[in-house]
């Protein structure tokens, strides 16, 4: 048997080593998607948190109640504080939405959870307080959002 020289030994170093390192960036990649949908479920969790205090709002508070349907229904018989507990109220929540539309352009949101949202908001943006508060505060959101709801959900509003 012939006996391996050290340039043979230093081949043999490399392999291993590019093996190990094939071995640790395979790891590396698993543990990022891990964490992209760690971070994909805590948003989604945010989301849902924030969508489901305001809900809790609507359902205890029967003053705010009145207004938030008052607001969507009829938004000109609101007092400009009423209104603007309104648009307080509605800000975040339309911010929710704008939120799932742009992770769903980027990929980050899964087609469910966004399937699970967008039909909730395309039944409401139609109301005339939400196509006034789209007029008046749509300049909030980002551009591509604004131009999605006006192209397709408010399109489709019964005129």
């Amino acid at each position: 048997m012939k006996s391996l020289k050290l340039a043979d030994w230093a081949h043999l170093a490399e392999v291993a080593a590019s093996i190990v390192v094939i071995i640790s960036l395979g790891y590396v990649i698993l543990e990022i998607k891990h964490n992209t949908l760690a971070l994909q479920n805590e948003s989604h969790r945010s989301t849902l948190e924030m969508m489901n205090s305001g809900q809790n709002i609507l359902a205890t508070d029967e003053e705010f109640h009145r207004i938030y349907i008052l607001g969507l229904e009829s938004p000109t018989e609101l007092t400009d504080s009423e209104w603007s507990r309104f648009v307080q109220f509605m800000l975040p929540r339309i911010g929710a939405w704008e939120y799932l539309f742009l992770a769903k352009l980027e990929g980050s949101v899964s087609p469910g959870a966004w399937a699970a949202f967008d039909p909730y908001f395309r039944d409401l943006i139609c109301m005339p307080g939400l196509v006034k508060f789209v007029a008046t505060y749509g300049s909030s959101y980002a551009p591509d959002f604004v131009d999605y709801v006006k192209s397709d959900p408010m399109r489709n509003c019964r005129k």
